[in-house]
């Protein structure tokens, strides 16, 4: 991106807004609060927060970015009080039950301000994303929308390999996952103990503390 004068005054619009550094530093300003992001940081803006740059570098510098919108709208995480590694992203949840559809499981959490190991990977998507926009052909929209989405996996994926100590769930999670398969297709049958264990080659008493 190149600095026109107009980066140094104030803009605000009602997308969120994801940008990543790939010559830095930019001075970042965002409300009253100033940052200096390096190279390979990415940095993510809510729906009308004003946000300028405060300083021109002394050298090259340059970042790409991206506006998109969330329907719902992104959910906030105060992890002040909730560290991000509390959060059980990768375990059972009652959902899986299907018995409620709000919880932690599966959903991607993107920092505020970050920077990922995999940025030159990362930074290859971008590329592709501005790429596309720049020779729409075909299913374009489509192709942006999948690039955009494996940046946000990637982002993070790296995330919870740099807060968590292991990335797999549990080890009795195939198991539970057969037996609420096993249990929502058999409803209305009556299930005894033996045609349980038989179908999960597990003893009943394995299969109750699952």
């Amino acid at each position: 991106m190149t600095f026109y004068p107009t980066f140094y005054s104030y803009h605000y619009n009602p997308y969120y807004q994801l940008i990543m550094v790939s010559e830095g530093p930019v001075y970042w300003q965002v409300e009253n609060e100033k940052f200096i992001l390096e190279a390979g940081e990415t940095f993510l803006l809510n729906p009308w927060e004003r946000h300028m740059g405060w300083r021109k570098p002394e050298g090259a510098s340059a970042f790409f970015w991206v506006q998109f919108s969330s329907d719902p709208p992104l959910k906030e995480l105060d992890t002040s009080t909730k560290p991000i590694s509390e959060y059980k992203i990768l375990h059972a949840e009652k959902n899986e039950l299907r018995t409620q559809t709000t919880s932690d499981a599966d959903q991607l959490i993107i920092p505020r301000r970050f920077k990922p190991n995999q940025r030159f990977k990362i930074l290859n998507y971008f590329e592709e994303l501005d790429n596309e926009m720049k020779h729409p052909v075909g299913y374009f929209r489509f192709r942006l929308t999948q690039h955009l989405c494996k940046i946000f996996e990637m982002i993070s994926t790296d995330l919870l390999e740099q807060n968590f100590q292991t990335m797999t769930p549990p080890g009795s999670y195939n198991i539970y996952r057969q037996m609420v398969n096993f249990l929502h297709d058999f409803y209305q049958t009556d299930l005894t103990k033996e045609m349980i264990e038989k179908k999960l080659n597990r003893s009943y008493e394995y299969i109750s503390q699952v």
